[in-house]
């Protein structure tokens, strides 16, 4: 039953990719990077649950583990791929709050943005002691930080979306002074794709370009780029914890790193079980959920977000502790179920199908239909609409889509927040149809 399954997910991951990617433009869409997601990320991170079993507890084979986990993925699945396919029931048109914008103004934004996010970046490495430190240092020192430089780390963030603003602007329209705004704003988020290898700088990097051209040139990559494109990041997923470990013990010995990284060893290793527990959430927390019918209703999406966007320094500690809704670990749960709980930090991910089970159960994939129904009324307003603020906040959202599904959900929905404390402040600044209609009263009055 459990080899049935997985194959099952893989045909299904299979035929949701080439249906959408029927379109030219299909690998823009939510539905073939959703797809390519399980197919490329999620289905190697089961296989070694699949066909080398062993690695976790023994109650968690007996209790049909890596069973539930495929049911659940599948579930996903078909619920993203149901809401994507399913017509919208009228014609879309742009809403109120998604008023005509000046370009000139919303690229002047994005600069601002651009400004604020490598001061932040640059306060982040002076922290550290500075840039050479910051990017020798270990990931994890990075992504455990506390204090004073999470404000700055988050600040910083402003950059991808700075960026992601002024290409959207510049494309077909561009500037000398416009592109060299751009390629000074890459030199971070470059670097720590490519020193530190942060996966999602990479991706949000790759699918902002490729969004931008398509926007405002028409171009899109061909299908078999497209595949191969998802192909490879799958496999730098598997590689990149390897990749980055070498490069910090190195001292970014860009060779050694590439060395370390190298595919062979690490999917054997991945697939065996040597690495690859990024599903041990998953797999060991639905039967430990499903005994105590524990689940949070809601509670994640609110703590991720009080989490991202409540400052500690500015409320105090205790304040924010006491806004958040009280939660079991997951460590914890999986203690008190099985005696063991995820083997690495790697494995305490909560993933997409994870966290939507959590919230609601099996019942959760349902937030993968209603996210798809959204990307779908988004994207038309886009593309078909050509709606510069439908397309800035497409562009600014587009990692909510891999991020579902190899992250968390409510990771997603903190990127729904995020860009709209962006587009919504731009909107205000740049509109201008509102405002050339009052000039047209003063005229004729």
């Amino acid at each position: 039953m459990l080899h049935f399954l997985f194959f099952a997910l893989c045909a299904l991951a299979l035929a949701a990719l080439f249906d959408g990617l029927r379109q030219r433009e299909g690998i823009l869409q939510f539905q073939a990077l959703f797809a390519g997601t399980f197919l490329f990320s999620t289905i190697p991170q089961l296989v070694n649950y699949v066909f080398f079993p062993g690695r976790l507890p023994d109650i968690v084979y007996q209790d049909h583990g890596p069973e539930w986990a495929i049911i659940m993925c599948i579930l996903c699945l078909l619920a993203g791929w149901l809401g994507y396919r399913r017509p919208l029931r009228k014609k879309v048109w742009p809403p109120a709050w998604m008023p005509a914008l000046n370009t000139g103004k919303v690229f002047f934004v994005g600069f601002v943005l651009c400004i604020i996010g490598m001061c932040a970046a640059w306060e982040v490495a002076s922290l550290y002691g500075g840039i050479k430190v910051m990017f020798i240092t270990h990931d994890s020192a990075i992504t455990s930080a506390q204090g004073r430089i999470t404000i700055f780390m988050f600040l910083s963030r402003l950059l991808s979306a700075g960026l992601a603003i002024c290409l959207l602007t510049t494309i077909g329209n561009g500037t000398f002074m416009k592109w060299l705004v751009i390629g000074i704003g890459m030199v971070y988020p470059v670097a720590l794709a490519v020193l530190l290898g942060r996966r999602g700088h990479a991706v949000t990097i790759v699918l902002m370009v490729v969004f931008a051209l398509w926007f405002r040139k028409r171009w899109a990559p061909p299908r078999l780029a497209s595949v191969i494109g998802l192909l490879l990041g799958g496999l730098w997923i598997i590689v990149a914890p390897t990749f980055r470990t070498e490069m910090a013990a190195s001292e970014n010995n860009f060779k050694e790193g590439l060395k370390a990284a190298a595919p062979t060893e690490n999917l054997r290793d991945y697939f065996e079980g040597v690495r690859g527990e990024g599903m041990d959430n998953l797999v060991i927390g639905i039967p430990a959920r499903l005994k105590k019918l524990q689940f949070s209703f809601g509670a994640l999406f609110w703590n991720d977000v009080m989490d991202n966007f409540v400052p500690a320094q500015v409320i105090g500690y205790e304040n924010k502790d006491a806004l958040m809704i009280p939660m079991q670990a997951e460590e914890a749960i999986c203690l008190e179920y099985c005696g063991a709980g995820p083997t690495t930090a790697e494995g305490a991910y909560y993933t997409g199908p994870y966290s939507a089970f959590v919230e609601f159960g099996f019942f959760g994939c349902i937030i993968f239909y209603f996210m798809a129904r959204g990307w779908k009324w988004l994207w038309t307003l886009a593309n078909e609409q050509h709606n510069l603020a439908a397309q800035l906040w497409y562009v600014l959202l587009l990692y909510c889509i891999p991020c579902s599904v190899v992250n968390a959900v409510q990771e997603a929905f903190a990127h729904v927040v995020f860009a709209s404390a962006i587009v919504v402040p731009v909107v205000l600044i740049a509109e201008q149809t509102r405002r050339a209609a009052k000039r047209r009263q003063v005229q004729t009055a």
